[in-house]
């Protein structure tokens, strides 16, 4: 059985802060979108993004990224790493969606129901990718597991877990592998015995 490597990096600390600040962003991705608009004096007509979408897809991809050399760096394969890569930037995408957690407390204002439908539908499984997402990040920086990535479940069948055996590459299972039902010794009957075609000599 292997052991997790667990270590505590000195630039753990800052790098988790700067992580917070990227995760509570991503978690009001339009209210920071109009932020930065606002601050760089750009206007609706000339902009080259409109979309607090820019910012739900950069990153995504950016936490897929990170997830990717995470896995590598854990000793996973890179089938493995792609595909929690993969998996990371997908719950990332909707933990980054531009949808303000405070229309919960306006459902009652909204007129048409298919608007309250789809914050009641899409807004607890954005909170709950976002704490899965800081989870990640809290147990490889505070508790020092740089295999979190390389050890977390993954969906796709062909990303295997580094340890499954089942993922090992042809040519490197066991040297005596168990021999053919038609390649077994069965028992012969026993030899006759030719002593009596010498007892007269």
């Amino acid at each position: 059985m292997t052991k997790s490597t667990r270590h505590w990096d000195p630039w753990a600390a800052p790098t988790l802060g700067l992580w917070y600040v990227f995760l509570v962003a991503g978690l009001f991705p339009e209210a920071v979108f109009y932020v930065l608009r606002d601050a760089g004096n750009v206007v609706t007509q000339t902009a080259m993004v409109n979309s607090p979408w820019v910012i739900t897809v950069a990153f995504a991809s950016y936490f897929a990224y990170f997830a990717f050399h995470a896995a590598l760096d854990g000793g996973a394969n890179r089938h493995a790493a792609e595909g929690r890569a993969v998996q990371t930037g997908l719950i990332a995408m909707v933990a980054f969606l531009p949808l303000g957690i405070g229309l919960i407390l306006e459902t009652q204002l909204m007129l048409n129901p298919v608007d309250r439908m789809i914050v009641y539908i899409v807004l607890p499984p954005k909170l709950l990718a976002w704490l899965y997402l800081l989870g990640l990040i809290m147990r490889f920086y505070i508790a020092g597991n740089r295999e979190v990535f390389a050890r977390m479940w993954c969906v796709f069948p062909s990303a295997k877990p580094s340890g499954d055996a089942s993922a090992a590459p042809t040519g490197e299972t066991d040297a005596s592998p168990t021999p053919a039902p038609d390649q077994r010794q069965t028992p012969s009957a026993a030899p006759p015995d030719h002593s009596t075609a010498y007892s007269g000599k």
